[in-house]
């Protein structure tokens, strides 16, 4: 939605779309020059498995470095029409693919979104972003995660939580 069409392709069914990692990318609207690139990945569930995923992202990284390019950001969505939590018993081993992709404990770059927002109504809304505050999200949210439950399918929501990482620089690795 942030670049400004639905060119990409999106998947109306229930099998997913993404078998390998997508790149789009698009300049920022604020005429500052600024290039954004957006990478859609494989869901951990019945097709790949977290180590699958986190291998491909790996590997685009270790490219995308190697030509000085450096993550600063990651939008981790979640649909809130879900009244389920997919593979929830993998919530602690996502802190942990998250941990390893930020290169540590810290993921103060990191922003928990719920999508879908204007499809539910808002007491609903609440009371799942609490669940998955409380329930599935705690340790990404004491590790420094940010939750934004705001996007409502426009550029402008998807921009404004785009926005939160213009202040901050990529993560350093602070493994020994």
């Amino acid at each position: 939605m942030a670049v400004g069409s639905t060119s990409s392709t999106i998947g109306a069914g229930i099998q997913p779309t993404t078998n390998e990692i997508q790149e789009h990318r698009c300049g920022h609207p604020d005429g500052s020059g600024r290039n954004i690139v957006f990478i859609d990945t494989p869901g951990i569930g019945r097709y790949k498995t977290a180590s699958d995923v986190l291998w491909a992202i790996s590997g685009w990284l270790t490219d995308k470095y190697q030509g000085n390019v450096l993550l600063t950001g990651i939008l981790f969505m979640h649909r809130i029409t879900d009244n389920r939590v997919p593979g929830a018993e993998t919530a602690h081993m996502r802190t942990q693919l998250l941990n390893a992709l930020c290169g540590g404990s810290d993921l103060r770059n990191v922003v928990l979104v719920t999508t879908m927002c204007d499809e539910v109504e808002k007491a609903i809304i609440t009371t799942r972003v609490a669940d998955l505050q409380e329930n599935f999200w705690q340790d990404m949210i004491t590790d420094g995660s940010r939750v934004d439950s705001s996007y409502c399918h426009t550029p402008e929501s998807a921009w404004d939580i785009l926005n939160q990482f213009r202040e901050l620089r990529p993560p350093q690795n602070n493994q020994s």
